[in-house]
């Protein structure tokens, strides 16, 4: 029996199907998930009344696989991009991937639609994107549309310019830029959505010293000072990932990627039996060279 409690937490659960579709992430040593390991997460995330995945038709065959498995109930969040430099075919190519992605998903409407990169907000057709994003909604390809992004003040000067339903940013003991007030507040007064992702730094977080690329050694006195509060206050760093973006109340999706049914079942266990230690906002860094992926040279 789920409680008030384990509820709340899992209504905002979103899964992550990147490994869906790719070898993805600095911790996975698991590879690409089979299709039996992903329908058994499908079913115990079900079981918990987690109903939401986050996708993107730059996820290898992610959605095909989701599509073969049957996930017509469920919520249904995904990402595209890129639709040329002809002001006339924008319109023509960004309908072409949602319908795409419908008929893979074989869904027959997407609950969010967002851009994978804000830099189609940003470029010179940036109106003709927003029109063609708009469009999709009023016809019924999609209920909400939005915007995934890395920086947090660029999100929110998008959200001036266009009314977008959902964001989505990262958000992990690291990387803590969106915890501005200014930011958070105009979210929320304004009814967008925040959805965070990245919340284990593609499993970084997770990883023990030794198991680190020597990148890393960068920022060794940041990890040590981590782990050690990890240790003394008796915490996981499953937990402790978990808890620090579970109680920030502004937060309405926590996007959650899964390496393996076991890693589900863990990351179950941890919403279940939370306590209410209160993770500080000591451990953050500006550094881009770690708290972005895509620039790790590893």
């Amino acid at each position: 029996m789920i409680n008030e409690k384990e509820k709340k937490f899992y209504e905002k659960i979103v899964i992550g199907t990147a490994q869906f579709g790719m070898n993805y992430g600095i911790a996975n040593k698991l590879g690409k998930i089979r299709t039996n390991e992903m329908s058994n997460i499908l079913i115990s995330a079900k079981s918990k009344g987690i109903n939401t995945l986050d996708t993107a038709i730059g996820y290898g065959d992610c959605q095909k696989r989701l599509g073969n498995l049957g996930i017509e109930k469920l919520n249904i969040i995904s990402k595209i991009s890129h639709f040329g430099n002809d002001i006339s075919e924008i319109k023509l190519n960004l309908l072409s991937q949602i319908k795409q992605s419908l008929k893979e998903l074989k869904i027959p409407c997407l609950n969010t639609l967002l851009l994978h990169s804000p830099n189609d907000l940003l470029n010179q057709n940036k109106y003709e994107v927003y029109d063609a994003l708009t469009s999709a909604k009023s016809n019924g390809f999609c209920k909400k549309i939005g915007v995934s992004g890395y920086c947090p003040n660029q999100i929110l000067n998008l959200t001036k310019e266009f009314k977008l339903d959902v964001v989505q940013l990262p958000f992990n003991i690291f990387n803590n830029q969106i915890t501005n007030d200014k930011i958070l507040n105009y979210f929320y007064s304004n009814g967008i959505e925040l959805h965070v992702r990245s919340i284990f730094l593609q499993g970084l977080l997770l990883m023990e010293s030794y198991e680190r690329n020597p990148y890393f050694d960068n920022w060794k006195e940041l990890f040590d000072k981590w782990e050690s509060w990890l240790e003394q206050n008796k915490i996981s760093k499953l937990e402790g990932c978990i808890s620090y973006v579970m109680q920030n109340k502004f937060i309405d999706k926590v996007v959650i990627g899964i390496d393996s049914k076991n890693q589900f079942d863990e990351i179950l266990n941890v919403l279940k039996n939370s306590n209410s230690q209160i993770i500080p906002d000591i451990f953050s860094s500006s550094d881009q060279n770690l708290i972005n992926p895509s620039n790790w040279l590893v």
